[in-house]
């Protein structure tokens, strides 16, 4: 019982702060081929050449328009870990600040974009 004391238990009143997110992951829902893309802020922070922003920064700005709802503490993620649903209007905003801001590589996986349902944001503790 002692080991089990260090690990942090969930709080579901601790509020999103988009200055701890290390990871999102971008899910499509409900079909047995549903994908998702997890996404580190230092892969989605590069900045494109000439750009002042970065593809992080769009989907910070997700979060902040909308504040996550807290899901969970995961003990896999080894974070607080919380979601939001995304309208189709949100999706096609975020495609295209994918291929605005996001770097060449991570815009090939970022084409899965329109079967997006949700995001998912990981706040390591």
């Amino acid at each position: 019982m002692e080991i089990l004391a260090k690990y942090p238990d969930a709080e579901p009143s601790r509020e999103f702060r988009a200055s701890e997110c290390s990871e999102v992951i971008l899910e499509s829902g409900g079909a047995p081929a549903a994908r998702s893309i997890r996404l580190r802020r230092d892969a989605a922070g590069k900045k494109r050449l000439l750009r002042s922003r970065s593809f992080w920064d769009c989907l910070m700005d997700l979060a902040r328009e909308a504040a996550p709802l807290y899901r969970e503490y995961s003990y896999a993620l080894r974070g607080d870990v919380y979601w939001s649903a995304l309208t189709k209007e949100r999706v096609m905003r975020l495609a295209s600040d994918a291929e605005r801001y996001a770097p060449r590589a991570l815009r090939v996986q970022l084409g899965v974009l329109p079967s997006v349902s949700q995001i998912t944001y990981v706040c390591p503790r």
